[in-house]
C-alpha cells in the first residue's frame, strides 16, 4: 500500500501525520518501503504522528514536534509544523485519518495564509469497534469543490458474540428455563399457607370463640366449663393476639396456634426463597438478552469478569456503562498504542 498521496498538488494524504525527517516531498522517495513499519523513523511517524492536543492554539515557544505517550512512539506534530510544511511544499493542507472522531471527521484551525484548515482528520469506520457509536465520513473532491459526506453503520450480519457455540450460547436460556419451571413448582401452594397474618388472626378469633360450644356443637355444661378451666387452660398476654383484655385458650387452641406461628414461620422462608430464584432468574434473562452488550462491556472495562452487582442492573444499566463517544474512547486508549511485541522505549522521543 502508498505511504501517501498528493492529490490535485494541493492535498498530501496520509495515515498518520507529519514526521521531523520529512522536509521536502522528494524525502518520500528515499524511504526502505519493503519492511515492516519500525518504531522509529519516518515511516514510523507517517503511521503514527498525532496532531497536537491543543492543535492550533499552542503556547508560544513550544517545540514543533512532541513524544507521543498515547501512541507509545511517534511524535505529536504542532499547527507550526504543519504550516510551515505546507508552505515549504507548496501544499493546500494534510488529510489524514488515524483518530476515531464522532462526527467522522475534524478540521482544524486554518492556515493563516490560505484560510483553509491546515489538518482535516476523515475517519470512515462507523460504529468504530462496535462500541464507540460514532459517525463515519468520506471526502469527495471535483472541480476544486471539497465535500464531507457523513455516513451511520449498517447492521451486522448475525453471528453469536466472539463466533460463539450454540450450545454456550444457549446455557443462559436452558438457566432460565429451569428457573421458570422451579418457580412453577414452588408456586403450587394451598390456601392456607398463601394466608396473611390478618387471616390468621381472624381465624384465630375464631377458634377462641369456639369455646362456648363443644365439639358436637351444643351447649357446654357449667361442670365442663369449670373442669376445662381448671385442667388446661393457661392464660397469655394481650399483647400476643393485640388484644387489649387477656383472655383463656384451651390447650387444643393453643397447639393451633402454635402451628400457625410455625406455618407463618415457614411461608416467609418460602417467600425469601422464591424472590431469590426470581433475582437469579432475572440474571439468567439478561445474561441470554444482552450477551453483546456484556462482552462489549467486558472488552471496555479490559476484564474477563464484570464487577458483582453489574448484572443486577439489567439490561439498561449495562448500557448505561458506556455512555459517551469520550467515554469509549477512554476506555480504549490503551488500545491505541503501538502493539507491545513492536513497543520499544526509544521510540518514545522527548
Amino acid at each position: 500500500m502508498p505511504l501517501a498521496a498528493l492529490v490535485d498538488k494541493q492535498f498530501l494524504c496520509i495515515h498518520g501525520g507529519l514526521s521531523p525527517d520529512l522536509k521536502k516531498l522528494s524525502d518520500f522517495d528515499d524511504i526502505d518501503r519493503f519492511q515492516e513499519p519500525p518504531t522509529t523513523g519516518i515511516m514510523c511517524d507517517l503511521l503514527w504522528a498525532d496532531p497536537s492536543e491543543d492543535f492550533g492554539y499552542e503556547k508560544s515557544g513550544d517545540l514543533l514536534f512532541n513524544g507521543n505517550d498515547a501512541r507509545g512512539c511517534s511524535y505529536y506534530y504542532s499547527y507550526n509544523a504543519v504550516v510551515q510544511f505546507l508552505e515549504d511544499n507548496g501544499l493546500l493542507s494534510l488529510i489524514r485519518a488515524h483518530e476515531a472522531q464522532d462526527n467522522g471527521y475534524r478540521m482544524y484551525r486554518k492556515s493563516k495564509k490560505s484560510k483553509f484548515p491546515a489538518v482535516i482528520t476523515i475517519f470512515s469506520a462507523p460504529n468504530y469497534l462496535d462500541m464507540y457509536n460514532n459517525k463515519a465520513a468520506v471526502l469527495k473532491y471535483g472541480n476544486n469543490i471539497v465535500n464531507i459526506r457523513q455516513f451511520n453503520m449498517s447492521p451486522h450480519p448475525y453471528y453469536l458474540p466472539n463466533f460463539m457455540d450454540v450450545f454456550t450460547w444457549s446455557l443462559p436460556f436452558v438457566g432460565e428455563k429451569v428457573l421458570d419451571m422451579l418457580m412453577a413448582l414452588m408456586n403450587i401452594c394451598t390456601k392456607d399457607e398463601m394466608l396473611d397474618n390478618a387471616e390468621i388472626e381472624e381465624k384465630l378469633a375464631l377458634a377462641l370463640s369456639g369455646e362456648s360450644a363443644s365439639e358436637t356443637g351444643g351447649p357446654v355444661s357449667a361442670e365442663e366449663k369449670a373442669a376445662r378451666k381448671k385442667s388446661d387452660t393457661k392464660r397469655i398476654s394481650s399483647t400476643e393476639l393485640k388484644k387489649k383484655e387477656e383472655v383463656i385458650i384451651p390447650k387444643r387452641v393453643r397447639k393451633k396456634a402454635s402451628e400457625m406461628t410455625e406455618s407463618e414461620l415457614m411461608r416467609e422462608s418460602f417467600r425469601s426463597k422464591v424472590i431469590a430464584i426470581g433475582k437469579i432468574a432475572k440474571i439468567f434473562r439478561i445474561l441470554r438478552e444482552e450477551s453483546e452488550t456484556i462482552n462489549e462491556l467486558k472488552a471496555l472495562m479490559g476484564v474477563s469478569k464484570l464487577p458483582a452487582g453489574q448484572l443486577a442492573l439489567g439490561s439498561l444499566g449495562l448500557r448505561r456503562a458506556i455512555k459517551s463517544f469520550e467515554e469509549a474512547k477512554k476506555f480504549d486508549r490503551e488500545n491505541e498504542k503501538l502493539p507491545p511485541c513492536l513497543f520499544n522505549k526509544k521510540a518514545v522521543h522527548k
